[in-house]
């Protein structure tokens, strides 16, 4: 799809959604107010009465009432009005008349309806559930009896904290239904059309999962949600009986629709790769603070959410400007479509708020100028990423296309290049196994050295037992297991008898053939391989029996040291009976296990074998 037919586009849906929405006002402004409020004395209290209730405002005297300025746009804030129909007033038909308060943001009215012979009384706004209303319609409509008398006086009670105006007009109930046809006929196109870029949104991230797209739906559905709940239909149709919702939902809603504005202008003016990371944190954290300060509603008085909103919404605004103005000085093109669509959220927005606070009439164009800017605005930004992703696709498409062309003749040449070197090919893959060869013998040798230097290592280089180093590392290690899954622990502490005598008497080295033969017999003794035994320290050994009880222990024990006791060590002097005497401990680790409490058990009973006459086993 072309820019051209792009922008083609964007003016057909435009104009006919223009001329359906405006076409939809004839009806409202072609329907006059049935009394014309500008001739009506309306009179107000001072501030210091505001606070009273009707029964008290009711026997004021007419000297403390004052006139009020003859405009559509009284302030509701909090204040008392009053003023009287006459009985001429009613004569224009059969047909009923309505008061209607146009602003559907007035948070709480009270109408007092006072004639010779009646009083009726009733309360609405979203601060309360709309089966408050006395009609179930959108906008707040009260019914005006005619007087039995010669006027009727209505008071009014706009118990509003927030800056809104207070328009009033009155209507027949044929007029309002036109009315509310119209505008749900405009309302409903727009959310239509709203809906239907969401659905093409939905789509396009659907093919290419960019997060962009996902933030723009994401902000499609904030926008249309903050469009029903400022014309009034959330607090209608969403939640009627939930009326402290209205309060919370707009800032909130205004909140993340600046975050996701933010986050989106961020990508379209390509600020990650003109800015510094700092410079570009900075905007996306203000974009997050929007969401974090509208939560500040759920907390803050309520008279301070409709400001809050309409701060972090120009706030907003000077962070997109500043940003596009980054983007300008970078030397970046502008996006037109972006500053269209920029444009027309501010002018749809300012609208609107103008007409809340009173500096503009409530009246259905400019409802309708307000709903057809945000739509503007969303269709502008929409082409806006429609033709970024449509020359993303065209130049992925020429780059494939570019790649393909490459490729083939890559294709072409590597043929090529296979044949006139097919020879050489197998004269390097000969080569190639010779040296592979080579060095997976190398690789056995080096294992064998790691093996042996390993073996060096944690053995001792006399006896071939396990060295001290590898029993201190062994016994933490069996500590940690033992304490783990509670399992007994064994140790034996072997010492050969005598081993002085046999020094003194056949040599030195008679005693290393000794001390060889004893490692010998212990280790083939044991039949279990993480069973070790370890040179402690001169003619001292020590075995550690992991999951091993004392009986256990000290059959093995008895074993070694009976294997011992039957063997005749043959040294270069002589053949020698040797005997062992053996300590057996075993304990079960805990926590408040001390690290020394297994060997000196074994060292306790060690000590007791060699005095009870040793060549024997003491358990612990």
């Amino acid at each position: 799809m072309s820019r051209l037919t792009l922008h083609l586009i964007l003016l057909i849906v435009t104009t006919f959604t223009c001329l359906v929405s405006f076409s939809s006002c004839v009806i409202a402004v072609e329907k006059n107010s049935a009394i014309n409020v500008d001739e009506l004395v309306i009179e107000r209290l001072n501030s210091d009465h505001n606070q009273l209730s009707f029964s008290q405002v009711s026997k004021l005297h007419n000297d403390q009432w004052h006139h009020a300025a003859r405009d559509k746009t009284l302030r509701a804030a909090n204040q008392w009005i009053r003023f009287t129909l006459k009985s001429e007033h009613f004569q224009h038909g059969s047909e009923p008349l309505l008061l209607e308060i146009s602003n559907p943001l007035i948070s709480s009215i009270e109408v007092h309806l006072i004639d010779e012979q009646q009083h009726s009384s009733f309360i609405a706004g979203t601060d309360h559930p709309v089966s408050f209303r006395p009609l179930l319609t959108r906008t707040l409509l009260f019914p005006l009896p005619k007087p039995n008398g010669k006027m009727l006086t209505v008071y009014l009670n706009s118990k509003d904290i927030a800056a809104y105006s207070l328009p009033f007009r009155f209507i027949t109930f044929t007029d309002a239904s036109a009315e509310s046809e119209a505008s749900s006929i405009t309302t409903g196109m727009l959310i239509g059309g709203l809906l239907t870029i969401l659905m093409c949104c939905v789509y396009v991230y659907s093919v290419n999962l960019k997060r962009i797209y996902a933030n723009f739906g994401a902000y499609i559905v904030t926008l249309l949600f903050l469009l029903l709940a400022i014309e009034g239909y959330s607090s209608f149709y969403l939640w009627p009986d939930f009326a402290w919702m209205h309060n919370i939902s707009t800032p909130l809603l205004i909140g993340a629709a600046c975050y996701f504005l933010i986050t989106i202008s961020l990508s379209i003016l390509k600020l990650k790769s003109l800015l510094q990371v700092k410079v570009y944190r900075m905007f996306t954290w203000f974009g997050s603070a929007t969401v974090l300060i509208s939560l500040l509603t759920l907390v803050l008085p309520e008279q301070l959410d409709f400001y809050l909103g309409v701060t972090l919404f120009y706030l907003s605004v000077a962070a997109i400007t500043s940003m596009q103005i980054i983007s300008l000085r970078k030397g970046e093109q502008p996006s037109k479509l972006f500053l269209a669509s920029f444009i027309l959220l501010i002018a749809a927005f300012s609208l609107k708020l103008m007409q809340v606070i009173g500096l503009i009439t409530f009246n259905p164009i400019v409802n309708n100028l307000f709903q057809i800017g945000v739509f503007a605005h969303v269709l502008v930004l929409a082409v806006q990423l429609a033709e970024e992703f449509n020359n993303k696709q065209y130049k992925r498409i020429k780059k494939q296309q570019q790649q393909i062309i490459t490729h083939q003749r890559l294709a072409k040449d590597y043929l090529e290049q296979l044949t006139a070197h097919q020879e050489e090919q197998d004269t390097l893959e000969a080569t190639v196994d010779e040296r592979n060869f080579e060095l997976n013998m190398t690789l056995l040798e080096l294992q064998e050295k790691n093996r042996q230097l390993e073996e060096q290592a944690t053995n001792d280089a006399l006896t071939g037992a396990k060295n001290r180093k590898f029993f201190d590392q062994r016994l933490s290690a069996e500590y940690r297991l033992s304490r783990r899954q509670l399992t007994p622990l064994s140790m034996l502490l072997l010492d050969a008898d005598k081993f002085k005598d046999v020094n003194d008497t056949y040599g030195h080295l008679a005693g290393d053939d000794v001390l060889v033969a004893i490692s010998q017999i212990a280790r083939n003794a044991l039949s279990r391989p993480n069973d070790y035994v370890c040179r402690y320290g001169g003619e001292e050994f020590a075995i550690l029996l992991s999951n091993t009880d004392s009986k256990g222990a000290e059959k093995v024990a008895e074993l070694i040291r009976q294997k011992i006791e039957s063997t005749k060590i043959k040294t270069e002097s002589a053949q020698l009976n040797v005997t062992v005497s053996i300590g057996v401990s075993t304990i079960i680790v805990d926590a408040e296990t001390p690290e020394t409490a297994l060997f000196s058990a074994a060292d306790k009973a060690l000590y007791q074998a060699k005095n009870s006459g040793r060549n024997q086993v003491v358990a612990a």
